[in-house]
């Protein structure tokens, strides 16, 4: 039983030494089609020779708030302390509450009565967030330092509206409009990976 636990304390010592955590809060500019806007990311996870492995979040102001959740892959080139990286993000795209407060448009049903809503607030879905990228690294001895990046970046969204149609005879059934806005960046960033 004593030589089981020391070969079990040996082998977390030898794993501690080969994996490490890491985090790196970021801040972006993001261009696209659309105006100009911002992110703010956080990531971690675990680095070994090279390799950075981990999950992201942040918040994503561009055309619509969002707040994606990803996981990342980081890949170190070389042995210097400045040193090229390739990037790659994959994931969801959580739509903010905030998109959804649009007003109803009122329509009369006739001159006499009441009013009738001619559509319903917008409902936002989650859509897929994808990134892929290059930077450069300038780290300290203790592997941590400011990371710049540069990255192609996709994030969608599925809006559905439900409008009602007024003919002659009166009010319309109800009728779904489905849009799906895939927004295309490039986004520049600056980080700290500690």
């Amino acid at each position: 039983m004593v030589s089981l636990s020391f070969f079990i304390s040996f082998d977390l010592k030898a794993q501690q030494k080969n994996w490490r955590g890491w985090g790196l809060p970021e801040i972006g500019y993001i261009s696209g089609s659309y105006e100009p806007s911002a992110d703010i990311r956080l990531q971690g996870g675990l680095q070994k020779n090279g390799w950075l492995l981990g999950l992201g979040t942040g918040v994503d102001y561009y055309r619509f708030t969002s707040f994606p959740i990803y996981v990342q892959g980081r890949k170190m080139i070389g042995k210097r302390k400045g040193k090229p990286f390739i990037l790659t993000s994959m994931g969801v795209n959580i739509p903010s509450g905030k998109n959804q407060d649009q007003p109803n448009q009122l329509i009369p049903i006739d001159l006499v009565s009441s009013f009738v809503p001619a559509s319903t607030p917008n409902r936002y879905d989650l859509g897929i967030y994808a990134e892929a990228g290059a930077g450069y690294a300038f780290l300290n001895k203790k592997g941590r330092g400011l990371l710049l990046s540069l990255s192609y970046t996709q994030k969608r969204i599925k809006e559905t509206s439900t409008n009602y149609y007024y003919t002659r005879q009166g009010m319309g059934g109800p009728t779904d409009e489905v849009n799906v806005y895939i927004m295309n960046r490039a986004a520049v960033r600056i980080g700290y990976l500690f």
